[in-house]
């Protein structure tokens, strides 16, 4: 008899666009998010979550989107300007064995925790990308290939700021030139690509944007992702969810776990 497949790993990566003003959108922002039913979900610019309304260090804003998601969260601090990084997972079929998070040579910070998923060593990592910096963000793309390893894999996902090397370019008309030079720059996404990162919703074939809904002048493009080095018969499903209060919308993927074949020293 064949093993019973599991049901594809659900991910959702969401930047939030918190603020201490917004507690009340964020959780419900995520208790919409938690009808999915993820197993994973990446939250970036969580502001200042760490802190609550007078300043005392307390993480109840984390405590709060805990039981939103019904889901284990792991808080990172950012360097700059609050904008946080908080990765949510859901137990017992997900199980934590080591944390590595990288402030070095990151504008945000990289948020990394080892996981053992269906019997596979998955490094899931949380990203967020210097907001206005295309050579920054090429270093923090090409820093990416250290996580990866024979004995494991990683799915990286997040804002990367930066749009998808395949997507088709925006129309450019009423953008700013700059804005629309640093958006449109695709050697962060290139990068990866070379380095064995490969885009999912890129290589499913859907480029819907992920921002540029709420206003005229900014670009609709796709920067909030997903990239992997798991072989592509494990992309099951991408698609980019038309709710929430950011001005970035969430993004859901589905992955076949059962399709991966075993990394070098993992049991059947």
């Amino acid at each position: 008899m064949k093993p019973l497949q599991k049901e594809p790993l659900t991910l959702i990566t969401y930047n939030l666009k918190g603020s201490p003003k917004e507690r009340e959108r964020e959780l419900a922002d995520l208790a919409h998010l938690g009808k999915y039913q993820p197993d994973v979900v990446g939250i970036q610019e969580a502001k200042y979550w760490e802190r609550d309304h007078d300043g005392h260090v307390t993480y109840e804003q984390l405590h709060a989107a805990e039981h939103a998601l019904g889901m284990r969260g792991f808080l990172v601090e950012s360097q700059y300007y609050g904008c946080h990084l908080a990765t949510f997972i859901r137990e017992p079929r997900i199980e934590v064995i080591e944390r590595h998070d990288v402030h070095n040579l990151r504008f945000h910070v990289e948020a990394g925790l080892r996981c053992i998923i269906d019997g596979h060593t998955i490094d899931l990592v949380n990203v967020h990308f210097a907001p206005s910096s295309p050579k920054q963000r090429v270093i923090e793309a090409e820093l990416l290939k250290l996580r990866l390893g024979r004995r494991r894999y990683v799915i990286v996902f997040g804002d990367f700021n930066a749009m998808g090397d395949n997507d088709p370019k925006p129309d450019p008309e009423g953008i700013d030139p700059g804005h629309y030079r640093q958006k449109t720059d695709t050697s962060p996404a290139a990068t990866l690509r070379r380095n064995g990162l490969i885009d999912v919703g890129g290589r499913l074939g859907d480029s819907t944007p992920t921002v540029g809904h709420d206003r005229a002048d900014r670009l609709k493009v796709r920067i909030d992702r997903f990239h992997t080095d798991l072989p592509e018969q494990c992309f099951d499903h991408h698609e980019v969810l038309q709710i929430g209060g950011s001005d970035h919308k969430p993004v859901l993927v589905r992955i076949a776990l059962d399709q991966a074949p075993r990394r070098w020293g993992e049991k059947e």
